[in-house]
């Protein structure tokens, strides 16, 4: 088995004292030894990861710095990294399943465990290759709901009858002394096609490694392709992928073939192929998060709101032409079915702080002086933040004159500090609410625990 360390997100991981054992010890959390601590440097320096920095700190010595990504990465010996969301203070198996549904939620998968039985322990189970297979088994239901394409292959033999055309070369050479066969080439039209080949490949690739809900689809898809031939040569194969708009939904479950095929590690490097990436921004994964969200209130609620949006500019040349430099972009926008009413939500991934209210934060002199950060309380919510989304407020007002009633809010990862929602009004009476989003939970508890986010859609567009 091999060694792991376990870091998080927005946190660092130290190098180990002169007695450390990391090299034989079971996993080590957000510290490793001095051989791991320079692999991981050195990746750093040829920039090989995705948000992870090398910095220096007072004494002179130097930490790796995670910033807000989380995701997996082996190094030469097969050492295995995991940066986890630290979203939650309590323990790390629920930062594996905040993890577990952020990626899910990317990738819109739904109803899926990883791990056979209850283990989720990450001692026991390759919990990042487990969501890889699960995400990598999704696409490849999506392809066989969307039909195995066929296409042409060139195939060359030697026939008793002219079909196609003669390869007058290997005609020469093999027909010399049998002049009733001819050596020729003709299009057949087959599944079996180099795409369809590393498909199945990757399916039997993966089989011994996956745990007993990833078998039962892979199986099932080995079923779809038994027709179909494994990849004799993958290089060559790989060669004859050829963009296509027929083939689109082949995209994504080939990029992950490609990652299984060809690196039985995931180490990090560097190269022209697009694989998918190991290391994920946490903003994104939030954002898509609460997008899968509102789409599963909206079917469950049944009720008609649009995620629509005109973009809007904000300055011209001439006050007589229309803005068109400096286009706005919303998070998401929400409309009644009378477009008479919006919703307008800014997710915001940061932990913030509102057990006391933002009037009873302490403020300091160099908080105060220091303006270009933003941060002026211990909320840790920055005031360019409610700049943002009051200007967002302001413009849909003005630009949309039908428009009777805008609510505003911004979204934030719940926690400890930050339990229920809580609303303050702007200097012109404009309300806004800050909600708490739950990351936590499996499956269907994700949309009961998020009560705060249904409760305020409901209450403004008047479903309740």
């Amino acid at each position: 088995m091999s060694h792991m360390i376990i870091a998080y997100e927005n946190d660092e991981i130290k190098l180990c004292n002169d007695t450390c054992d990391s090299l034989n010890c079971e996993y080590c959390e957000c510290k490793c030894c001095a051989q791991y601590f320079n692999e991981i440097k050195d990746l750093c320096d040829k920039d090989l990861l995705d948000g992870i920095k090398i910095q220096r700190i007072k004494n002179g010595s130097e930490i790796i710095k995670c910033g807000r990504y989380c995701g997996y990465f082996q190094l030469k010996d097969g050492t295995e990294i995991f940066i986890l969301p630290k979203v939650t203070t309590k323990d790390r198996y629920e930062s594996e399943q905040i993890f577990k549904n952020l990626i899910f939620s990317a990738y819109n998968i739904k109803n899926i465990k990883i791990a056979s039985d209850s283990d989720t322990d990450l001692n026991r189970t390759n919990l990042f290759l487990q969501i890889l297979i699960t995400i990598f088994c999704s696409f490849m239901e999506i392809l066989f709901k969307r039909g195995i394409k066929k296409f042409y292959n060139l195939e060359q033999e030697n026939f008793p009858y002219l079909k196609g055309k003669i390869v007058f070369s290997e005609h020469i050479k093999r027909n010399i002394t049998s002049k009733e066969k001819f050596y020729a080439e003709y299009d057949e039209f087959t599944d079996d096609i180099a795409e369809n080949r590393i498909l199945k490949s990757a399916c039997e690739c993966l089989l011994p490694k996956s745990n007993e809900e990833n078998k039962k689809l892979l199986r099932r898809f080995l079923f779809e392709f038994s027709d179909i031939e494994q990849c004799k040569n993958l290089d060559k194969d790989f060669a004859k992928i050829q963009p296509n708009r027929l083939f689109n939904h082949y995209e994504q479950p080939l990029r992950f073939a490609e990652v299984f095929l060809r690196n039985k590690s995931f180490n990090p490097v560097r190269g022209k192929k697009k694989i998918p990436a190991l290391l994920f921004s946490m903003h994104d994964l939030f954002e898509d998060y609460i997008k899968n969200l509102l789409y599963e209130f909206k079917k469950e609620l049944n009720f008609d709101f649009k995620f629509q949006y005109s973009p809007h500019y904000l300055i011209t040349e001439n006050i007589a032409k229309k803005a068109t430099m400096f286009k706005t972009k919303m998070d998401f926008v929400l409309w009644n079915k009378n477009k008479d009413k919006v919703i307008i939500f800014d997710a915001k991934y940061k932990l913030i702080n509102l057990k006391k209210d933002v009037e009873e934060s302490q403020f300091n002199e160099d908080e105060e002086k220091n303006e270009e950060k933003f941060h002026y309380n211990t909320t840790n919510i920055s005031q360019h933040d409610l700049y943002q989304v009051f200007t967002y407020s302001e413009i849909i007002k003005k630009c949309e004159p039908k428009i009777k009633e805008v609510k505003i809010a911004l979204l934030y990862p719940k926690t400890d500090n930050f339990l229920k929602s809580k609303s303050y009004n702007y200097f012109n009476g404009t309300k806004l609410t800050f909600i708490p989003i739950d990351l936590s939970g499996e499956n269907e508890e994700i949309f009961k625990n998020n009560f705060d986010l249904r409760t305020f859609i409901e209450d403004n567009f008047s479903l309740s």
